[in-house]
């Protein structure tokens, strides 16, 4: 990530298909005291964008794409939106621990990354995958 971003800082991709975010609008979801949160980075042109969930616990980083949104306010004056997750954990495809690895195989693909699923989000936060 600090590569990605030392050097490109924001691009889009597949024709607009991807668009990573510039530092600056780099959001994160939070999901409550037993679930992870995501750090989202790259925007896709479905909705959906790619963030990147951290296991303090395993200190491990996995990739996932999902839909956020921004929540209910409630009442907190905050510089940033609060987001939350519209899809179900169960619902939320993880693709692995590699960025690198993740984005090499969009770019053979065309941005087509299912073929790289491992779990889902809800396995993530049990510690199944």
């Amino acid at each position: 990530m600090v590569a990605l971003y030392s050097r490109v800082g924001s691009a889009t991709l597949f024709d607009g298909a991807w668009r990573l975010r510039p530092i600056a609008e780099r959001r994160t979801v939070w999901r409550g005291h037993r679930a992870h949160s995501i750090a989202v980075i790259i925007d896709l042109a479905d909705g959906r964008s790619l963030g990147a969930v951290d296991n303090s616990r395993t200190g491990s980083t996995h990739w996932v794409v999902c839909r956020i949104e921004k929540a209910p306010s409630d009442g907190e004056d905050t510089n940033r939106p609060r987001l939350h997750l519209v899809d179900e954990p169960n619902e939320v495809p993880v693709y692995g621990t590699s960025l690198a690895f993740l984005l090499d195989a969009a770019l053979d693909s065309g941005g087509d990354i299912e073929h790289l699923e491992t779990g889902r989000l809800d396995e993530l936060d049990r510690g199944i995958v």
